[in-house]
């Protein structure tokens, strides 16, 4: 039998008993909606209780996620942990939105390059790392069929690298710009299915 991972997060900093009575109440609301059964029914009465692991205040709760994920087990208990929501502001919407327009242009430029190179005026195309002469209308990508290697030019190489630069500085721009915001509570477990 399998098992899936099921979490759930709940507003604010709860205290151990507060956890408790969270998972409690879940397990009862599953009972209720699965029914009584003997395991495998892919939701928390299949978990042996709840323990929270406080020693770390997770900075969102995707990274809390995959910790609880990483740190429980099937048929044991269910893990808690702390993560810090993340407050969206005025600097992080634009940055947001430049991301997804940066994206998009490195996408679009990715694209054009690659049509470039299957749609030049010559048949064929060689390789410089295996010396082979591919017929372009049989080339998938911008990549070598043979070796594998890139077939783009060092220009082309260079204008990719900058608009990657250019993502990865909005999205660091990004990241600076959310606040931590309220701690929050997640407790999730791999439930028998």
């Amino acid at each position: 039998m399998g098992a899936s991972f099921v979490d759930r997060s709940y507003k604010g900093k709860l205290t151990r008993d507060q956890i408790k009575k969270e998972f409690d109440a879940q397990v009862i609301e599953d009972r209720d909606y699965n029914g009584h059964q003997e395991g495998y029914s892919g939701d928390w009465q299949t978990l042996n209780g709840v323990r929270l692991d406080d020693d770390v205040i997770f900075a969102n709760e995707r990274d809390a996620s995959e910790y609880v994920a990483d740190h429980s087990d099937k048929w044991e208990h269910a893990v808690a942990v702390y993560f810090h929501e993340k407050v969206s502001t005025k600097t992080s919407a634009k940055a947001s939105d430049q991301l997804k327009k940066a994206r998009e242009g490195l996408r679009t430029t990715k694209f054009e390059i690659a049509e470039m190179i299957k749609n030049a005026k010559s048949v064929t195309i060689a390789c410089k790392n295996c010396k082979s002469k591919i017929t372009r209308k049989f080339l998938r990508d911008s990549n070598c069929p043979v070796c594998s290697s890139d077939l783009k030019s060092v220009t082309q190489n260079k204008r990719i690298a900058r608009m990657n630069e250019k993502v990865d500085s909005i999205e660091r721009k990004l990241r600076e710009s959310m606040k931590k915001g309220k701690i929050n509570t997640l407790i999730g477990g791999w439930c028998a299915e």
